[in-house]
């Protein structure tokens, strides 16, 4: 069994993207449609991350800034991208600094976090991808959709070495 909890599968796709100076993955499963950012519309008294509610299909779906929900500073510019997700909690759409590919990665590729990774971090981190250029950190996307409880970006610092 793999950091995703896959035991027959050889191959995992995995749709990465950015946010700040991080990489992260989400399994292409949990992955409904990638579109460019466009404008939500707010509602009042909600959380800082919540970004509020768009159309997507024949649905409204709620938006979270992914940027804001890791304490980093929200950027702007053409390669913003909304990544719809899909799960148990039904779509939700994900503000992302860019989408970057889909890539396929060997199923033993994906190691479990470290011991150092602790807290409310191991919960988000469903494993880790060691890179030549940098660590890909892929997400739990049902713990960080479901969860109420703030996240930091410094929290989920990762120091893997490339062997």
């Amino acid at each position: 069994m793999n950091a995703l909890g896959d035991t027959g599968a050889d191959r995992i796709q995995l749709v990465t993207f950015r946010v700040a100076d991080q990489i992260f993955a989400l399994n292409v499963l949990d992955v409904e449609r990638v579109i460019r950012y466009q404008p939500v519309t707010a509602l009042p008294k909600s959380s800082d991350y919540f970004e509020g509610m768009m159309p997507f299909g024949d649905e409204m779906i709620p938006v979270l800034d992914l940027r804001k929900r890791f304490a980093v500073s929200a950027l702007s510019g053409d390669d913003l991208r909304i990544i719809v997700v899909t799960g148990g909690f039904g779509n939700v759409g994900l503000i992302v600094d860019a989408a970057l590919s889909l890539q396929t990665v060997s199923a033993s590729a994906i190691a479990v976090p470290p011991p150092v990774v602790r807290g409310l971090a191991a919960d988000y981190v469903a494993g880790i991808v060691a890179k030549q250029t940098a660590p890909i950190i892929v997400l739990a996307i049902s713990k960080l959709i479901t969860s109420t409880e703030p996240l930091s970006l410094r929290s989920v610092e990762i120091g893997v070495l490339d062997e």
